[in-house]
């Protein structure tokens, strides 16, 4: 059942600090759901995308004209970082009475990270139970951002006026755009499979209704040669076109990512397809990849779930908006704040 909030009742800010645009999502109450209060984005500029000091600079400058011009209520908001800032690996760990779940990641973690773990913010999802060597395993997420990489965003969100009273991740919020606007019915041991499809990379999500079961990140191929020329003369703000090969080096990867969520749960009920992100408005990719990998497939639109969303847009038009689902997602994870 979709969430419910009170009438009225603002949420707070969901922002998406993407690696080449931040968008900004507000959601409220309504008697008969939820509804779109505002919205909002700040496109960075493609030389400074490789920069994360000018980026946050950037961003720090911008965001605030945003927040008034698109009349956001409050500055209460729910942040999640890029892609490329995460480290996210699936582990497996078995909690004794001796040592907390917790404590058991961070230590299982130590021999994980690219990094020492007292120098990152670490948290992890429990995807489920697994059976090795005959005994039962927690098969868990990890998620890790450097502490100096976290300390910059919330400087950046600070200088622009925004006060963070969460921080998710992009997998749960994206999950918890649709289970918590549409009734997704689909049988408790089935799972969806979420693409998240960005300008530089591609996020691979399997859930079971809301609980996040895989989640992996992968970069897309470097863009031809003269992409990356227009792209570094600032001329161009558009993301290249995927070639065939791309696009089946990318089917491969997707494909790697079901086998390991068929051997570690023993299923193979992932028939259904979600795109989402900027690349989702891009039907011919979305169809190609969805032919490729035997999928039932369907544009992830959030929108369609928003009452208001309409009068938000030009003209009473509502396009398909798969790009806000990230933003969307934060937002609605506030509803019990």
């Amino acid at each position: 059942m979709p969430a419910q909030v009170a009438p009225k009742k603002t949420l707070p800010i969901g922002v998406e600090l993407g690696s080449s645009a931040a968008k900004l999502v507000q959601l409220r109450g309504t008697s008969d759901g939820v509804e779109l209060s505002a919205f909002g984005a700040v496109t960075i500029p493609s030389e400074l995308r490789a920069d994360l000091p000018r980026r946050l600079a950037f961003l720090s400058e911008h965001l605030p004209s945003v927040l008034k011009s698109e009349r956001f209520k409050g500055r209460k908001c729910i942040i999640a970082l890029p892609a490329e800032s995460s480290f996210v690996r699936h582990v497996r760990v078995r909690p004794t009475d001796t040592r907390s779940l917790e404590s058991a990641v961070r230590r299982v973690a130590r021999d994980e990270l690219p990094y020492p773990v007292h120098e990152a913010v670490l948290r992890h999802i429990v995807a489920g139970d697994v059976l090795r060597h005959g005994e039962m395993w927690k098969e868990v997420i990890i998620v890790a951002v450097p502490n100096r990489t976290m300390d910059a965003y919330l400087t950046m969100t600070s200088r622009a006026g925004l006060e963070v009273v969460g921080v998710n991740v992009e997998p749960i919020a994206i999950v918890e755009c649709f289970t918590g606007l549409f009734d997704m019915h689909e049988p408790a041991d089935r799972a969806v499979l979420y693409l998240d499809l960005g300008y530089d990379g591609m996020q691979v999500v399997i859930a079971k209704g809301t609980n996040v079961v895989f989640a992996r990140n992968l970069q897309l191929l470097t863009p031809s040669a003269g992409k990356d020329k227009e792209k570094q003369e600032g001329t161009d703000s558009s993301p290249d076109i995927l070639s065939d090969a791309q696009i089946q080096d990318l089917t491969e990867e997707v494909e790697k990512c079901l086998r390991y969520h068929a051997f570690v749960y023993h299923t193979n009920m992932v028939d259904h397809l979600i795109f989402t992100g900027d690349r989702a408005v891009d039907l011919q990719l979305c169809r190609q990849l969805a032919e490729n990998l035997n999928l039932t497939a369907q544009i992830g639109d959030p929108l369609r779930g928003l009452q208001g969303a309409k009068e938000q847009m030009q003209g009473g038009y509502t396009p398909r908006c798969p790009s806000l689902a990230v933003g969307v997602g934060l937002s609605l994870a506030g509803r019990d704040m």
